[in-house]
């Protein structure tokens, strides 16, 4: 039985590594993220056989030439590519090695663990909130920033989920002047 990709032949498809692009672009590696563009066009089925040269990498990238040692250290800094110098003659060539980090969905370097949740105070019932009440939740911006906002869940004010904010000397002020608020409130509604 063959591999799905074995029926393509060589140079009119690779996949792109669309994760290290995005954490490239994300990180102001732009030019780089161009580069490891115009390498994996020229990747075809191997992964690798891929020596581009400058002048044909700095067409593809829209990349000056100058710039593209760079842009290659960055991607090998990074880890999506590894270069390899070979000769031939009396020419040097560089051979490009797509790794497979580059097509990792999971690309955040600085994030090895995740922290435990601190205490915060929902900005609707003004309580304090722990770890079990709060819902992390990860989107990405229509610029492509990734966010998180924390939520109270289950908030009894809001019926629903409200967002959260860190607990500091202001917030703590913040909180007592709309608990009272809230208990006057209720006071005057006749609910307990």
């Amino acid at each position: 039985m063959h591999n799905e990709l074995d029926r393509i032949p060589a140079g009119l498809w690779a996949p792109l590594p669309i994760p290290a692009i995005k954490f490239l672009v994300r990180n102001g590696h732009r030019p780089a993220s161009r580069i490891l563009y115009a390498i994996v066009l020229h990747k075809g089925k191997s992964k690798s056989a891929i020596f581009p040269s400058y002048e044909t990498l700095a067409l593809y990238a829209y990349v000056g030439e100058n710039s593209i040692r760079g842009c290659l250290d960055t991607l090998e800094k990074y880890g999506f590519v590894k270069i390899t110098k070979t000769r031939s003659g009396k020419k040097s060539q560089n051979r490009y090695e797509i790794l497979d980090k580059a097509y990792q969905l999971d690309l955040n370097p600085k994030s090895k663990s995740a922290k435990p949740l601190e205490a915060m105070i929902c900005n609707t019932c003004w309580r304090d909130v722990s770890e079990p009440e709060i819902i992390v939740r990860k989107f990405e911006t229509w610029e492509g920033q990734r966010k998180e906002e924390l939520r109270h869940k289950d908030c009894p004010e809001n019926s629903g989920y409200s967002l959260l904010i860190p607990i500091t000397e202001m917030s703590r002020g913040t909180q007592r002047w709309n608990l009272s608020i809230l208990e006057i409130d209720k006071a005057a509604r006749g609910v307990t």
